[in-house]
């Protein structure tokens, strides 16, 4: 008779503990190609389309699933922020759905000759080529000439002065006064610095960037309006930015 004996089965190794990152689940879908980020999207809307009644499908853009608030416009409105600029004095690009929140963050909307209908529906300027070429016409075209843009924008921002006798508002497009001149006249104490106050306050809360001299102290009410620097006396320099 044969005895044998059996050794119990070592136990098996616990599985790895799954691998840490600092990289959300949004952001790492974010960082798979677009193809295959659009790609179940895409066989998603065909079938809706089939089960619909639709015989075919037109073309379809590729979807980019984003958590809530992940847009252009949103990182770019922080970006901003934190390094201090408005974005009165941006000129954004574009050619997808995608790039509309940052077109309308921005003061000046391009879209290049390629765009989707919905961007160049929403543009100030429609390049006449496609991509980066588009971009690089648009440029030569504007700040590298170093001309203003003689165009009326989509959104050009009002600012209300008052209204008629009949009750229309009168306002003044802020887009249109940006590297412009505008002349105030007027007998004395008929409201020409009330009138130049209002209109700095307006630009002032659309986020435009303005630099106000007063030597005679018409306008120190302004100095309660946030993140306004005001600089008095015979300082010959100004305060740091912080």
């Amino acid at each position: 008779m044969t005895t044998r004996t059996y050794s119990p089965r070592p136990p098996s190794a616990p599985p790895h503990p799954p691998r840490r990152s600092i990289a959300s689940p949004s952001s790492a879908q974010a960082a798979a190609p677009s193809s295959q980020r659009a790609a179940p999207a895409r066989l998603a809307a065909r079938r809706a389309a089939r089960c619909a009644g639709a015989r075919r499908t037109g073309v379809l853009q590729p979807a980019l699933p984003e958590p809530p608030g992940a847009t252009k416009g949103a990182g770019l409105e922080r970006l901003l922020a934190l390094c201090g600029l408005s974005p009165r004095n941006l000129a954004a690009f574009g050619d997808a759905e995608n790039d509309l929140s940052m077109m309308t963050l921005a003061e000046v909307s391009v879209a290049v000759a390629d765009a989707v209908p919905a961007v160049i529906e929403q543009s100030d300027i429609v390049a006449q080529s496609p991509g980066p070429q588009g971009v690089l016409e648009v440029l030569k075209a504007y700040p590298l000439a170093e001309k203003f843009l003689d165009i009326p924008l989509k959104r050009e921002r009002p600012i209300l002065l008052g209204q008629t006798d009949s009750g229309a508002a009168v306002s003044v497009p802020a887009a249109r006064l940006a590297g412009r001149n505008l002349g105030v006249f007027g007998n004395s104490g008929t409201g020409k610095s009330w009138l130049v106050g209002l209109i700095a306050e307006g630009l002032h809360h659309e986020d435009y960037q303005v630099l106000l001299i007063d030597p005679e102290g018409d306008f120190r009410g302004l100095r309660v309006l946030p993140r306004f620097v005001s600089v008095s006396g015979d300082r010959a320099t100004l305060p740091p930015p912080s």
